[in-house]
């Protein structure tokens, strides 16, 4: 029977030559990767050029034969998946990409998995930012930025998983209203929640989905807010990681991945109920229909899963 690994790979801090010692990047591999999963496991960058190869051959020096590759990446498909997803072999090389390019060669299958879009497991880490600055939910408008794409239909994607994903904490009844906005394109952050105020007088708590602490979560993406008037909103800078929640995700990730191949039979025990048995269940979509617009069965049916 094949051997399965699992590589994840987010954006990282593409800080030159000493990229890898960078704190964040540092904390987020070794996070991840002392999690425990019951498969080899290796977590690396998308922006930090020659990083795949090494991660490879990282797992198929454990024997892996068959690794899942899932992007922790918000949805989209701008340059930045596009390159590393082409020197994966899983797309052409963009045009006019300017960055080094370095395909990976190995004797490996590889699997693609969804990129980071929409999940119950990462609705708690949402709804748990969101507690930790809200005082009075019933009068108090939740607000989540995303980072937001320029082009389509990266954009238009970013738009569907933002929406699913606060249909879900609408779903739990904890604040009165549940919104969300991007950096870019307009309608931004800020032309979103001056709207919401005008319209709700409600004080907005705000948080992130970023992965990784950096620049973006802290200072970039509530630029926004930094505008509105003064006790108007309450921010939590905290990105996805670290969490508990995380841990389950991956083993969702991963369960998904095989499955759409046809490789139930090499799910993780541990992993194989991290889905819903439903006929009904929109996780058991028609495989030809992309998996970054398949929403999860909890959009439509209420099916309890995963709790």
């Amino acid at each position: 029977m094949a051997q399965v690994g699992l590589l994840t790979l987010s954006h990282g801090v593409p800080a030159g030559p000493q990229a890898m010692q960078h704190p964040v990047n540092v904390f987020v591999k070794e996070y991840l990767e002392g999690l425990g999963l019951p498969v080899p496991y290796v977590h690396d960058y998308c922006q930090i050029p020659g990083r795949l190869q090494p991660a490879i051959d990282q797992l198929t020096a454990q024997g892996v034969d068959t690794i899942a590759v899932v992007f922790l990446y918000p949805t989209s498909t701008n340059r930045e998946i596009q390159n590393p997803r082409a020197e994966l072999g899983f797309a052409d090389p963009p045009q006019g990409w300017k960055f080094p390019f370095h395909p990976v060669k190995t004797d490996a299958r590889l699997l693609l998995g969804r990129t980071l879009g929409t999940h119950p497991l990462l609705v708690d880490i949402l709804e748990e930012r969101l507690r930790a600055v809200s005082t009075d939910p019933a009068n108090e408008v939740a607000h989540f930025i995303i980072h937001g794409d320029q082009t389509y239909p990266s954009h238009a994607l970013h738009e569907q998983k933002s929406e699913e994903l606060a249909q879900l904490l609408r779903r739990r009844g904890i604040w009165a209203e549940v919104t969300w906005s991007t950096f870019y394109p307009e309608p931004n952050t800020e032309q979103v929640c001056r709207a919401i105020l005008e319209r709700t007088g409600k004080k907005i708590v705000a948080t992130t989905t970023m992965l990784e602490d950096t620049y973006f979560n802290q200072e970039k993406l509530p630029a926004g807010l930094f505008a509105l008037p003064a006790g108007s909103y309450a921010f939590n800078p905290a990105p996805l990681l670290p969490h508990p929640a995380f841990r389950s995700y991956l083993l969702f990730c991963l369960a998904e991945t095989l499955r759409e191949h046809g490789l139930d039979d090499l799910v993780p025990e541990e992993a194989r109920g991290n889905w819903c048995a439903r006929p009904d269940c929109k996780l058991n979509a028609d495989p030809r229909v992309h998996r970054e617009e398949r929403p999860l069965a909890c959009l439509t049916v209420d099916c309890g899963w995963p709790r």
